[in-house]
């Protein structure tokens, strides 16, 4: 908070988030992180000045992560900013949720995009001579104290490299750091391999939290602690780090009595809005995942047939793709079987809200949430070795 470039940003942020609250895109964000942190007990914390703070933040964490993979060029356009900001920079490098088009991505809507570069661009300039060798020692963690929970005092058991363990409320990822660094180490000592060892910790090591930043800043120290097994070529991966609802998981997040058929039912948001899952999609991560990367695509598909065949035509065309995709084997997939008819049903119904609030407001924020908390809930309904707080 000392430094020149965050005295710059933030209060740029700040008149910039006020020019744009007349911007839908802007008003979901804010309204829903305000909900979010609310469910987290935060409410104290949930104004204008705090939520500027937390995307200066935000920014910080993807940029130092696209220094940590090697990149040093300036970014000159908003369409690089963007790339970065709400994760297709990461995932044409195999990190599939690394960043997200989350509460923290409205500096690049399109109507704030040209104004949010010159914002940002003194933060991305900051950081741009730094590579993997200056952010091997997790510099994230000294951020902890702007999460608005202190880090826990106690220590922590150090888990063995056999051990599954959940990182519950991993505020900044200081702990869910160290867990990794050590795991992998230890695997690597073991005589492993650096690809079984990525796909084995990736497996045995997972964390949570109600806090939108501390998810932020969690994967990028998730990705700081894997270390050169991600800063080279790897295989596409997804970092197990998610927003959960409530504190500890403590509260079902479903409706148990759904009315379709072997389905997981989750309320998101604000207005309540209901999504459901098939239970083979929403118990396991890596088909969840999957699917869930597929969907821009379709939702896309959407938005550009509308142009010439209406929302009604596109929406049905699409959901039509959708449903032979779902039904088809994909052999070359981490998901190789293909879904039952009745599963593809409930995808389907899904995505239909999907499009349709897509279609209405061109913004993938409501997969983001559901994938989320979807992927909260299944893994506390998982058996690990050790739930470490923090």
């Amino acid at each position: 908070p000392d430094s020149p470039v965050y005295a710059q940003v933030v209060p740029g942020l700040l008149h910039l988030l006020h020019r744009g609250l007349d911007s839908a895109r802007v008003k979901l964000r804010i309204r829903e992180w305000r909900h979010q942190r609310s469910l987290a007990g935060l409410l104290h914390e949930s104004d204008e000045d705090t939520f500027a703070r937390h995307t200066y933040l935000a920014a910080l964490s993807r940029l130092l992560a696209r220094s940590f993979l090697g990149t040093m060029a300036r970014i000159s356009n908003p369409r690089q900013l963007r790339e970065v900001l709400v994760g297709d920079f990461f995932s044409e490098r195999g990190l599939d949720n690394l960043a997200e088009d989350d509460f923290f991505t409205w500096p690049v809507a399109p109507e704030l995009a040209q104004d949010g570069l010159k914002v940002l661009a003194p933060l991305a300039e900051a950081v741009r001579g730094l590579g993997p060798a200056d952010l091997g020692q997790s510099p994230l963690v000294a951020l902890c104290k702007d999460l608005g929970n202190p880090s826990p005092a106690t220590s922590h058991p150090k888990p063995g490299p056999g051990q599954s363990v959940l990182h519950a409320e991993s505020q900044a990822g200081g702990s869910l750091f160290n867990t990794v660094k050590s795991m992998a180490e230890g695997l690597l000592e073991q005589g492993l391999d650096e690809f079984d060892t990525l796909l084995l910790v990736l497996d045995r090591v997972a964390a949570t939290d109600p806090d939108p930043l501390a998810v932020t800043l969690s994967r990028t120290n998730f990705l700081f602690a894997l270390g050169n097994m991600v800063a080279g070529p790897h295989p596409p991966v997804s970092l197990p780090v998610y927003l959960s609802r409530n504190r500890m998981l403590e509260e079902d997040e479903t409706i148990p009595e759904g009315s379709l058929h072997d389905a997981r039912t989750y309320l998101i948001g604000a207005p309540g809005l209901e999504f459901s899952l098939p239970g083979r999609v929403a118990d396991d991560l890596q088909l969840l995942e999957w699917l869930a990367s597929r969907l821009p695509n379709y939702l896309n598909g959407a938005a550009m047939r509308r142009i010439s065949q209406g929302n009604d035509d596109a929406t049905e065309a699409v959901l039509i793709a959708f449903h032979n995709y779902l039904l088809a084997p994909k052999p070359r997939t981490p998901v190789p079987e293909p879904l039952t008819p009745e599963e593809a049903a409930v995808m389907e119904q899904t995505t239909a809200k999907l499009v349709r609030l897509y279609l209405e407001e061109e913004d993938l924020f409501w997969l983001f949430l559901l994938k989320n908390v979807a992927a909260s809930r299944c893994l506390s309904q998982r058996k690990f070795d050790l739930t470490i707080l923090g």
